[in-house]
């Protein structure tokens, strides 16, 4: 029997009103017009309000004074790092496609072996197999996450401003934007150019909708620059969801499953996609716990891993990501049962053991787990 609760949705893709958000109605108000509640996902809308109106008065707090400005300090070095964009890899990197706009990277865990075929070892990095497009988009996305949030908190556009022109310089400018696809990601010299766990590469979404609700507070993100995010990932989602490596990738059977799950469902709420928002928020979410979690909370697809705590709890992340943006909805996926029972909840349960060490590794708890792992 599934056990399913309805909560009070608070996200924008209902139509519904938010019982949360107008409880902050008076303060939004209040507030200045960086402090107006943000289009978020990932967090409600109200909680920033909210937060913000707690931090204002502590601005001239001495007792807040080093956590501010060890906020202030981050985004000041922030203000300095980028700009970046799939054109700046050298052109010895450009895909199959010829085309610079296309992303390419390579799967980290495979290495070149002695006679230059390349073979997997699971958890293992090989630092020459990071590409510069991975590593510009990871910087952007920790870069922007940053600047938004202490702009929103703080009050200061700039910081705001900055993250727009980030943005604006990876995914709409037409002269250094990236296509919305990741055909050539994780490729494998001499075996592949693109595979579709390469769309783990994009598993930043659930944050990143948040991002541009926060910049979306801003008079630097201009209605030009929103219309254009929002064709980009419309385009993208349309790929993820049609193409054979995205369809690849959702079919995957562990961690890569929640994070294309949690980063579909942040994009369609995002471009307010109601078939996949139904899709993703309900029985492909719904099918990640009866499937990947067992009724005493062990996570099998990560215990068949070479650091089997670090996938657990790296999974169990994509879980937390995906259950808030289903929260939104009005969905409660944290008192979600499967019909054995699997849960999240009985899955961080499994976990605490090793967290108070009590164990020292998962893989105590499991000792039947003997499935070969599946190379990635």
């Amino acid at each position: 029997m599934l056990l399913f609760m309805k909560t009070t949705p608070r996200h924008p893709a209902r139509k519904s009103a938010w019982a949360g958000l107008l409880a902050f109605a008076s303060l939004v108000l209040a507030l200045p017009a960086a402090a107006t509640a943000p289009r978020t996902f990932l967090v409600a809308p109200s909680h920033y309000v909210q937060l913000r109106a707690e931090i204002a008065p502590g601005l001239k707090d001495p007792g807040l004074a080093v956590t501010l400005a060890a906020v202030r300090a981050d985004a000041e070095a922030k203000m300095k790092a980028g700009p970046w964009s799939v054109m700046d890899k050298p052109d010895r990197l450009i895909g199959p496609s010829g085309d610079k706009h296309d992303y390419v990277s390579l799967s980290r865990y495979w290495w070149p072996g002695p006679d230059g075929t390349y073979v997997w070892r699971d958890g293992q990095i090989n630092p020459d197999m990071i590409s510069p497009d991975e590593s510009a988009l990871a910087d952007l996305m920790v870069t922007v996450r940053t600047l938004a949030n202490a702009g929103y908190f703080l009050g200061e556009d700039r910081y705001l401003a900055r993250a727009a022109l980030l943005i604006r310089r990876w995914f709409i400018d037409p002269a250094t934007r990236m296509n919305p696809n990741l055909n050539f990601a994780a490729g494998i010299p001499g075996k592949t150019t693109g595979r579709g766990i390469g769309l783990h590469r994009m598993k930043w979404l659930p944050m990143f909708v948040d991002v541009l609700g926060l910049v979306g507070t801003s008079p630097s993100w201009s209605a030009a620059d929103e219309a254009g995010m929002r064709d980009w990932m419309r385009r993208y989602l349309r790929w993820a969801t049609t193409s054979k490596l995205g369809l690849d990738e959702k079919d995957e059977p562990n961690n890569h499953a929640v994070y294309y799950g949690a980063h579909i469902l942040a994009a369609a709420l995002y471009v307010e996609d109601q078939a996949n928002i139904e899709e993703f928020s309900q029985r492909y979410f719904q099918h990640q716990i009866i499937n990947q979690l067992r009724p005493d909370g062990e996570l099998p697809e990560e215990m068949k891993r070479p650091r089997p705590y670090n996938y657990a709890i790296y999974t169990m992340t994509a879980f937390c990501y995906y259950a808030e943006l289903a929260r939104g909805l009005g969905l409660d996926y944290y008192h979600f049962k499967g019909p054995q029972g699997q849960s999240i909840a009985r899955a961080f349960a499994w976990l605490i053991p090793f967290l108070k060490g009590d164990v020292k590794s998962p893989k105590q708890l499991c000792p039947s787990s003997s499935a070969k792992a599946v190379s990635w």
